[in-house]
């Protein structure tokens, strides 16, 4: 890959341009969807309860009534 300027090898840049810019170009199928918004979410908050309750928390579940 080859550097850019700017922060993170230009990383940034072009993130901000995918996400604000409407460019679409996505070749290797790598943009995220509400759906994947949402585990990220669910992983966010059940390590938070297991680590409050000392529980494991099974998403499975939840995850499939989503689909």
């Amino acid at each position: 890959f080859p550097k850019v300027p700017g922060s993170h090898a230009g990383a940034d840049d072009r993130m901000l341009s995918m996400m604000f810019c409407g460019v679409t170009d996505d070749p290797l199928g790598q943009f995220a969807d509400s759906y994947d918004g949402v585990k990220s979410a669910m992983i966010g908050i059940a390590a938070n309860q297991s680590i409050k309750d000392g529980k494991r928390i099974e998403l499975t579940p939840i995850l499939e009534k989503l689909k």
